[in-house]
């Protein structure tokens, strides 16, 4: 494998780490662990934007199948994204609709 190989490779495995990352945090509803994991994103994703083009062969079918991976983590940060935002938009979700909606100190006091 070429040095520029092994860096195009080496970047593509870490764009999908990250994608992964985030989907995880999306799934947990971890802001900070999100906030890291972008921050990892956005560096993976300016090492790729100067990352050479001339691949050999196997170079680039390894680089094909990590962007497939990356794909399906995308996938995944989508639904979760799409998910928790309905979750965020809808503060109700999951409460019956008879049971007031309590906030603060004085819902914890009037609730026992």
């Amino acid at each position: 494998m070429t040095s520029q190989g092994r860096d195009v490779t080496e970047s593509t495995a870490r764009l999908r780490e990250a994608l992964e990352e985030i989907a995880a945090a999306l799934q947990a509803a971890d802001l900070d662990r999100l906030l890291r994991a972008e921050a990892q994103l956005e560096l993976v994703l300016r090492r790729l934007a100067v990352a050479s083009r001339d691949l050999t062969t196997s170079e680039r079918e390894t680089v094909r199948l990590e962007i497939r991976a990356a794909r399906q983590a995308l996938n995944r940060c989508r639904t979760l994204g799409a998910t928790l935002l309905d979750v965020v938009r809808n503060p109700g979700y999951g409460r019956q609709q008879d049971s007031p909606v309590l906030y603060g100190p004085r819902a914890l006091n009037a609730r026992g």
